[in-house]
């Protein structure tokens, strides 16, 4: 689902996995090494939708479940669940159901 969203915008993956990793450093350790705007890059992507969002709160929290401490864990995923609240209000979707910590 999220694959072939992703696969038509990004040429250079190895440079976007950075940026997400300045992303999430800069979110959850204030880090201030990200200075983009993901609410406009999101905006740009024709057929986006809550199902999106919500697929990829899932996957995340799968992930950050399985790599990091439950403490750590809780915090990547919170701040995921908020990020998808705000993204979606900015794209004026509906919000996605929260996962759990």
């Amino acid at each position: 689902m999220l694959g072939p969203v992703f696969d038509e915008r990004v040429d250079d993956w190895p440079t976007h996995l950075r940026k997400m990793v300045d992303f999430w450093s800069a979110a959850t350790l204030h880090t201030r090494r990200y200075a983009g705007k993901p609410a406009a890059a999101h905006a740009v992507i024709d057929g986006i939708s809550t199902a999106h969002f919500q697929r990829w709160l899932e996957l995340f929290a799968a992930t950050v479940r399985d790599l990091c401490p439950p403490a750590e864990a809780a915090l990547f995923i919170n701040f995921a669940n908020r990020m998808g609240v705000g993204l979606t209000a900015t794209l004026r979707l509906p919000r996605p159901t929260p996962v759990g910590e």
